[in-house]
């Protein structure tokens, strides 16, 4: 059995009040940074994101006895999706994909989603295009525990950047979210100078950060 999070089900009054207060505390800031820097605006508000998935694994493990999902990859991530853990709204379902994207596939689940249809209603349904996110690997489900165990990242695949500005937002076991800049991969990894073209890996292990070796897409 593996759990990050206490078992108490719900959030209490004052706990409500204060993740009201953060999320109008954060508002005001993104919204500013978005007029001046929006690639800087769209990587706070994905690692906010990657925040609001945390909650939802969570509450997952409430629901399982304390248990992760069982399957790896983007099969992980959207596990909270398929078992219904949340209203099945376009605003839950956006939070699979990076903040602001052009991506048409997200276009083409969400078209679905309006329509009244369920573009994932069960993990057979789902492919990695369903999310912009990679996951844990199956094989590493053991061991998603502590502050150095990733949970979820920013998933680079088919050659491109999700973050233009080649940062990479980790979810880690504790809740915290860190926010590789890619000046700060340079520094930490040995990586190159950005490359438009050939963005990094951020699962297996050809991925320069250690913690994204144990994540899957």
């Amino acid at each position: 059995m593996v759990s990050f999070a206490s078992h108490r089900s719900g959030l209490t009054l004052i706990e409500l009040l204060i993740v009201i207060t953060v999320l109008g505390i954060l508002t005001s800031v993104l919204l500013p940074l978005l007029d001046r820097n929006p690639t800087a605006a769209r990587a706070a508000a994905d690692a906010w994101q990657l925040h609001t998935h945390f909650q939802w694994l969570t509450d997952y493990q409430r629901r399982n006895q304390g248990s992760l999902p069982g399957e790896g990859g983007h099969k992980f991530v959207l596990s909270t999706w398929t078992s219904k853990q949340f209203e099945h709204t376009p605003e839950n379902l956006d939070k699979y994909f990076t903040p602001g994207t052009k991506d048409p596939h997200w276009r083409t689940v969400r078209s679905k989603l309006l329509k009244g249809l369920d573009p994932w209603p069960d993990l057979a349904s789902v492919s990695t295009a369903d999310t912009h996110y990679c996951g844990r690997a199956s094989q590493h489900l053991a061991t998603a525990r502590g502050a150095d165990a990733a949970l979820m990242a920013t998933d680079n695949e088919d050659g491109l950047w999700n973050l233009d500005d080649g940062a990479i937002n980790v979810l880690f076991a504790d809740g915290r979210v860190r926010t590789y800049s890619h000046r700060m991969l340079r520094d930490m990894f040995g990586v190159g100078p950005l490359d438009e073209d050939h963005p990094i890996a951020t699962y297996g292990q050809n991925s320069p950060i250690p913690a994204c070796q144990k994540l899957d897409n």
